[in-house]
């Protein structure tokens, strides 16, 4: 495992001892607005290269750590999520950021992966910071900052690294393929006749929250008991089939912000 991949996936990383008045909480259109152009404009200057202009969008205390830190152009970005905390005056920001990653064997592969950034309000505008506090605590931060573990790995250019994270288990980064999909279902096929019902376990093994929705399916009704799972966190997906399920049909978990789709087979008994 090398450092690349170590950052990236440590960048997905999103606190989750929030309350859930706290998660779900609609900020006024005007203070969320504020926040989008400020972040936007933070992500802009990553697509750039221009990094010097991200510097009035950063708290005094971070800006050491953001000059001394190593840095990568983004392709592009996109944010999908905010969350809000301490009464609209701190939030985290979930973006989907494309970049161009290098992995032993592979030629420079443009990836999409979610990175989660900490913004708060200082002198009445939104400003991105390090949560210092929790690095103590053994938390690593971001743009080529890592830690015991990651600084024990060979590094080739690094990904952009946007926000906190924790240390945690990453993917062999040899396997491309499961990059992306770092959340399981178990089982992923089923049997049901008309009038049954089964359960489905849904384990996030990404080191950050998604978040999760059911597609409609023919002759199907899924039901998840939570939408969003933090890192090592588990749902339950219940599938129950209706009196007219007749033939075999797919349900279809959405995760987001990584767009992965999980599929279940369920066969007519």
């Amino acid at each position: 495992m090398f450092r690349p991949l170590t950052c990236l996936f440590m960048a997905t990383a999103v606190a989750a001892a929030q309350a859930p008045s706290d998660l779900f909480e609609k900020a006024p259109p005007e203070i969320d607005r504020a926040l989008r152009e400020r972040a936007a404009r933070f992500y802009q200057a990553h697509v750039d290269g221009q990094f010097r202009k991200a510097e009035a969008l950063i708290v005094e205390d971070s800006k050491d750590f953001f000059y001394n830190a190593q840095k990568q152009r983004l392709i592009s970005f996109e944010i999908t999520h905010i969350k809000y905390k301490d009464e609209f005056t701190k939030a985290e920001v979930v973006t989907m950021a494309e970049m161009i990653l290098r992995f032993p064997g592979f030629p420079m592969t443009p990836m999409k992966a979610p990175l989660t950034s900490l913004w708060r309000v200082e002198n009445g505008e939104w400003h991105w910071y390090i949560d210092h506090e929790q690095r103590r605590r053994g938390f690593e931060s971001v743009f080529g900052g890592g830690g015991a573990q990651a600084q024990q790995q060979a590094s080739p250019p690094p990904a952009a690294e946007i926000g906190k994270a924790p240390a945690v288990p990453l993917p062999n980064p040899a396997d491309l393929s499961s990059l992306m999909n770092q959340v399981k279902a178990t089982p992923t096929r089923i049997t049901l006749k008309p009038g049954d019902t089964a359960q489905v376990t849904i384990s996030n093994r990404m080191p950050g929250s998604i978040w999760l929705a059911a597609e409609p399916a023919a002759g199907l009704a899924l039901e998840l008991d939570r939408a969003e799972l933090g890192a090592s966190q588990q749902a339950t997906l219940t599938v129950r089939a209706k009196p007219e399920f007749s033939k075999p049909a797919a349900a279809r978990i959405t995760v987001k912000p990584t767009g992965q789709v999980i599929h279940i087979d369920v066969g007519r008994e």
